[in-house]
């Protein structure tokens, strides 16, 4: 119950009441190693879904919404194993970051996948 009212709370239009997609714009492959470029797939999107507290990545099953929280103009949305996703609520123009932009890490085994894009916030 905490989850979704956090979620209600962060994200209070009326975009937010259902959902909301993020198209992923440029994704990284990180391991020991060192970084590579990932290639970007036609279902490299994600789908924030409020009411049932679930993130789909593609057309991937939905994960549950783990924890929400808020810091400046960042929303935090934590889900899968140690994966979450950093939204900008609004835009910060010394920055250049415009309300949408996101940064996602996903854990995979003992490497990290990195993803930046926009999401719809419109």
């Amino acid at each position: 119950m905490k989850t979704i009212i956090a979620i209600l709370v962060l994200f209070s239009s009326s975009v937010f009441a259902e959902g909301f997609e993020c198209i992923v714009e440029k994704k990284m492959s990180c391991k020991e190693s060192g970084c590579t470029n990932a290639e970007l797939l036609s279902d490299d999107y994600r789908f924030i879904d409020v009411n049932d507290k679930t993130i789909r990545l593609g057309t991937d099953a939905p994960l549950a919404i783990k924890e929400t929280s808020r810091s400046g103009l960042f929303v935090f949305i934590k889900f899968g194993g140690a994966a979450f996703i950093k939204i900008a609520s609004m835009d910060e123009p010394l920055s250049e970051i415009e309300e949408g932009d996101f940064f996602e890490s996903r854990d995979g085994f003992l490497g990290t996948i990195l993803s930046w894009g926009k999401c719809d916030l419109s």
